[in-house]
């Protein structure tokens, strides 16, 4: 729980007006709910989607828990549901989730994914990342497309999403979107990723990274990632 309220404080400070999250512990039938935690200490809304439901370990003990997908946001959502996406039996269960919200006056789609881990398949990722955007309605006034996408910048992956404009990182770009894990990190990449589509004009569009610092007293980082941070001015 200490880590949940890093990763809360943190996200305090970023005040962003959408959040999303992969890998969102729940437990089943009723009981630990790191999406619920975060909204409730935000005071944003939240649309979860379940995902990936098997025993996992919390602490010592097996837990039957989901690894799902959620999106908080300051507006309320009026729409989500899941997007069944391509998948190996290596990977097991893979969804994207499509949330739909009302903020600035504007119709915003919001598309979360986790694609899948595996070493040896860009071609899948492709594949589940067009999935996504063949589901993303056209008539939206802003299209947001993210998530861990297992996928460092300039990868074929990202072909299977024309259209979307990727944030340039206002700093220098960060070797990797992990924080250290155990002391040691990893030059991996950036491999959460950010992608916007929209009618509107853009007068600027940025990235950069947080939650990136552990904890003073602990050491501990808030997540095993860093937050990637989209900052957007519209004309």
């Amino acid at each position: 729980m200490h880590r949940l309220d890093l990763i809360a404080d943190g996200l305090q400070q970023l005040n962003a007006d959408i959040i999303l999250l992969q890998e969102v512990f729940a437990q089943v039938p009723v009981g630990i709910h790191t999406g619920k935690y975060l909204a409730k200490a935000l005071g944003l809304s939240l649309s979860f989607i379940p995902a990936r439901k098997k025993l996992r370990m919390l602490g010592d003990k097996p837990t039957l828990c989901y690894s799902g997908l959620a999106v908080l946001s300051k507006s309320k959502p009026f729409n989500t549901h899941p997007i069944r996406l391509p998948m190996d039996e290596r990977d097991g269960e893979r969804i994207g989730q499509m949330t739909n919200l009302h903020m600035f006056g504007l119709n915003l789609q919001i598309g979360n994914v986790h694609l899948s881990h595996l070493n040896d398949a860009d071609a899948l990722r492709r594949q589940q990342l067009e999935t996504m955007v063949k589901a993303m309605d056209r008539n939206a006034d802003i299209s947001i497309l993210g998530g861990d996408m297992n996928a460092p910048q300039g990868s074929d992956v990202f072909q299977g999403a024309p259209g979307y404009v990727s944030p340039n990182f206002t700093e220098k770009i960060p070797f990797s979107s992990l924080n250290p894990v155990n002391g040691y990190g990893t030059d991996i990449g950036i491999i959460d990723h950010l992608f916007l589509k929209t009618r509107k004009k853009i007068l600027a569009i940025n990235a950069r990274i947080a939650l990136d610092t552990p904890d003073t007293q602990t050491g501990l980082y808030p997540s095993d990632h860093k937050a990637v941070v989209m900052d957007v001015q519209f004309s």
